[in-house]
């Protein structure tokens, strides 16, 4: 799926890539803690998710994603790309199912 093209390959590639984003965006996370609080707890959350969804762990995912949401309301900004990820999955599932038939 287009959402896991980059993210193919063994599961320390997927870990040095998570690294690599908090590495580009270090910002986020020291301004974080200074002056928007549990703006981390809400992105580690996310970054889980997004991880379930490509370890196709998806009700994980959507509870990982809805204690984000209960936590900071900030986190419905990703609702989009996690919308986009289930869906697409889904229909790419279905697609696969349906030619196995």
């Amino acid at each position: 799926p287009a959402v896991g093209a980059p993210f193919k390959g063994d599961e320390q590639e997927v870990g040095c890539l998570l690294v690599l984003v908090a590495l580009v965006k270090p910002d986020v996370i020291l301004i974080d803690h200074g002056h928007f609080q549990y703006n981390s707890l809400i992105l580690g959350l996310i970054l889980m998710g997004f991880y379930c969804i490509l370890k196709r762990k998806y009700y994980l995912a959507c509870l990982l994603y809805t204690v984000a949401v209960h936590s900071k309301q900030m986190a419905t900004y990703y609702s989009l790309a996690f919308l986009a990820a289930l869906v697409g999955l889904t229909i790419q599932e279905n697609k696969h199912s349906k030619t196995r038939h």
